[in-house]
């Protein structure tokens, strides 16, 4: 079957969707998937390419790929920290 009917996608849909309405609206708490969660911060994107390149000195290919490796360490090291916080921050039940 390629397309679901449509009156079988409302039929499959209205529990969710009633059920989600109800429980909102009578217990005037946000739902945690409503709460906005901030932008990744820069430092969350992908490291930038290693200035190595073919025919430079052995020391200087190395060094550039170790400040690479070091940058990319450093900024995953910063996203998990971030995480973590954004995880404490928005996980915990407030009471």
């Amino acid at each position: 079957m390629r397309h679901m009917p449509a009156s079988l996608l409302a039929v499959l849909c209205l529990p969710l969707a009633v059920g989600g309405c109800v429980s909102v609206s009578s217990s005037r708490v946000t739902p945690r998937s409503a709460v906005a969660l901030p932008p990744p911060p820069s430092f969350m994107g992908a490291c930038p390419a290693s200035r190595a390149a073919v025919g430079m000195a052995p020391n200087e290919g190395f060094d550039a790929e170790h400040a690479a490796l070091k940058d990319c360490s450093r900024r995953g090291a910063a996203s998990r920290a971030w995480y973590l916080g954004v995880r404490k921050r928005y996980g915990e039940a407030k009471r």
